[in-house]
């Protein structure tokens, strides 16, 4: 799973509106407060995480609310991949 910790790390930092694009840890950090992130670039995530990890995110609204923090999704993101699920189910 770590190897999964560190490509999410990734795709988020990739992305992210920060001035320093090599923070130390992401843990707690707010995707959107704390990390830049809009509505458009937290789309433009969901997409290359489902291409990334082969699964898919349905019921967006519901999702938005996973997707609140670094730590909330690598914990969604983890149960997917470890679940072999290819789908997000509320």
């Amino acid at each position: 799973m770590d190897e999964v910790v560190k490509k999410i790390r990734e795709l988020v930092l990739k992305n992210a509106e920060i001035e320093d694009n090599n923070p130390d840890s992401l843990s707690g950090m707010k995707l959107v407060d704390d990390l830049g992130y809009d509505s458009i670039g937290l789309i433009h995530l969901i997409c290359e995480i489902e291409e990334e990890f082969d699964i898919n995110f349905d019921g967006l609204d519901e999702l938005i609310e996973e997707f609140e923090s670094y730590d909330s999704l690598v914990n969604l993101v983890i149960r997917l991949v470890k679940g072999n699920s290819n789908e997000f189910v509320r």
